[in-house]
């Protein structure tokens, strides 16, 4: 289980509550800590990510309402989106989330990230002792790449109309396109969740984005933070998109930028 300094007592009450619920439930096979706890990296602030390997989907996501009323008051119960599972948030805003897979899906964690709660069926055999780690995410970074040249394409008219206030917006999507950028190239086999992603970036790259500058209510600034994030963007987004680098995008940016405000995109 989790340590202890990691998990608030309201967290280690509710953790407590739900392996009793599972242990008591014939179609779940075994449970087990994920995410942050389940690779020794949680604090208290973390959330509680538990993984159940079920007999039967289906009927343990349509039993899972009754279940969860058996954790205790809860403040919100909702579907996960993009997972087979659910999040639950408590009155003192303590977070508990549930992925459930059935046992053909054993093999997507390994046993280095994940810590037992309880196993019943002996499926934890069936854990790869590590799992490889994925290759570049080249799609997503194409994608991204050609989110953030069509963003930047908006500072001319953004400074044109004096416009601070999309401006400002814009170049926080641009910095959040950056960040995903720098994410997707960490290949992690267990990425874990935002937060904790941020914290595993390489300590160069998480200095570069601490010195970007403030975004902030004046178009100096706006400009400022803009052309600084393509300065980190650019280059990496070339190297992970490889040959499929949105060129003649990228080409018809620079052109646009230079005629407008006189600058070049770096690359």
């Amino acid at each position: 289980m989790a340590r202890p300094e990691a998990v608030t007592a309201a967290g280690q009450l509710l953790l407590s509550r739900l392996v009793e619920l599972l242990r008591a439930e014939p179609l779940v096979l075994a449970a087990w800590l994920y995410g942050s706890h389940g690779r020794g990296e949680a604090d208290a602030y973390s959330d509680l990510d538990v993984w159940v390997v079920a007999e039967d989907v289906p009927g343990l996501l349509a039993r899972w309402p009754e279940l969860a009323a058996g954790l205790g008051p809860l403040a919100h119960v909702e579907p996960m989106r993009g997972m087979t599972g659910f999040r639950h948030v408590l009155p003192d805003w303590t977070c508990l989330d549930v992925w459930i897979s059935p046992r053909t899906a054993i093999d997507s964690r390994d046993a280095g990230a994940v810590r037992l709660l309880f196993d019943r069926a002996g499926v934890g055999g069936e854990l790869p002792a590590a799992t490889p780690a994925p290759a570049p995410a080249v799609d997503k970074a194409v994608g991204l790449t050609s989110e953030f040249l069509r963003t930047l394409g908006h500072l001319p008219a953004v400074l044109a109309r004096g416009d601070v206030l999309y401006g400002a917006s814009l170049a926080q999507v641009l910095r959040l396109t950056l960040i995903e950028l720098m994410l997707c190239d960490l290949r992690l086999a267990d990425p874990g969740g935002a937060s904790s992603q941020y914290r595993r970036l390489p300590a160069d790259r998480r200095a570069a984005l601490l010195a970007l500058p403030v975004i902030g209510n004046d178009l100096d600034s706006i400009r400022a933070a803009q052309l600084a994030c393509a300065e980190l963007f650019l280059p990496l987004a070339r190297t992970l998109c490889g040959a499929r680098f949105p060129d003649q995008l990228c080409q018809a940016l620079a052109g646009w930028l230079g005629r407008e405000l006189g600058v070049r995109l770096p690359g």
